[in-house]
């Protein structure tokens, strides 16, 4: 599998387990027969409208980052997502806004932008709750943060 295959596949970042901050390496493609190994992934859920990350998430992110210390050849996946709810435009502007947050504090911790892919805007794509509800539509304003070894 290729890092453009597996960053299409479709259990990548969608995981529960992965927007409550847990490790999704068990719901993503077995890629290290491949020469790829998911080391780590960190999801950040966003406020409505808001791209602001809270101490807590940043500290999360900087964890995910020391992983990356020492690792020959890794890249930093980053996937935003927005609920189905709004205007397209809107949706896409506050993603990539998103997901701009994400990489600042990326590259304030030294990770080089050569390492950083950003697939940014995703909308309605892939969300975790099929449901319009609050709570549905929660899940899914999130960023997905992925440490990958390439060998």
């Amino acid at each position: 599998m290729t890092l453009l295959a597996w960053m299409a596949a479709p259990s990548r970042g969608g995981a529960t387990a992965a927007a409550r901050g847990q490790s999704a390496t068990t719901d993503l493609p077995d890629a290290t027969s491949d020469n790829l190994t998911v080391v780590g992934t960190v999801t950040v859920d966003f406020s409505k409208d808001k791209s602001e990350l809270s101490r807590s998430q940043k500290d999360r992110l900087r964890q995910l980052i020391a992983r990356a210390e020492g690792l020959q050849g890794y890249v930093i996946s980053v996937s935003a997502y927005a609920p189905p709810t709004g205007s397209e435009p809107v949706n896409q502007k506050l993603s990539m806004q998103r997901a701009s947050a994400i990489t600042a504090i990326l590259r304030q911790a030294g990770v080089p932008l050569a390492n950083v892919i950003v697939s940014a805007a995703r909308n309605i794509s892939r969300q975790l709750s099929p449901d319009s509800t609050p709570k549905g539509q929660a899940d899914d304003r999130r960023v997905v943060v992925t440490l990958v070894q390439t060998q």
